[in-house]
């Protein structure tokens, strides 16, 4: 499991803030505008941001913010499929 994971739902939701900042709303694999969770309700909607680490932490990767992006949940599904 990773320290994101461990890290208490408002550092998750702050760290996934600053990314949605950073890459100003937009998917970091198809560009498209993501959706955020918005009052602590997680939406089921294909657009919504996800974490999403750039080199897999099975692959050796870190949770540091220099190895994670946004991707909506429609992309983020299909990599883990690929």
């Amino acid at each position: 499991m990773s320290a994101l994971h461990q890290m208490p739902r408002g550092q998750r939701m702050a760290v996934r803030l600053r990314l949605y900042r950073k890459q100003e709303g937009c998917c970091a694999l198809c560009g498209e505008i993501m959706l955020i969770e918005v009052a602590g309700v997680q939406s089921l909607m294909p657009r919504f941001a996800t974490i999403d680490h750039i080199t897999e932490r099975r692959n050796g990767g870190s949770d540091k913010n220099t190895n994670l992006r946004l991707t909506c949940k429609k992309c983020n599904e299909g990599r883990d499929q690929t």
